[in-house]
């Protein structure tokens, strides 16, 4: 009987001591800084779009000679489709 006790017992602290620990990591991963390698997941996520993006311009923006025309045409795409009046 004493025998069952304690293996109970035992088992107990170990399952509250992993759940513990599990809970500590959780913690640590969701408050810890960004790293190199987390940064570059992100740039992943949003590598992907991109091209549809990027083909979805109209050719006047896409065709911009220099980079300040390109800003110039593509503020004023972005702006166009943002604020259309009726």
């Amino acid at each position: 009987m004493v025998v069952i006790v304690v293996v109970v017992v035992v088992v107990t602290v170990v399952v509250v001591l992993v759940f513990v620990l599990v809970l500590i990591s959780v913690i640590i991963f969701l408050f810890k800084p960004l790293t190199s390698s987390s940064h570059s997941s992100v740039f992943w996520l949003l590598l992907f779009p991109c091209p549809n993006n990027w083909n979805s311009l109209p050719d006047s923006v896409r065709s911009s000679d220099t980079f300040n025309s390109f800003q110039w045409h593509l503020k004023t795409h972005l702006f166009s489709s943002s604020f259309q009046y009726s």
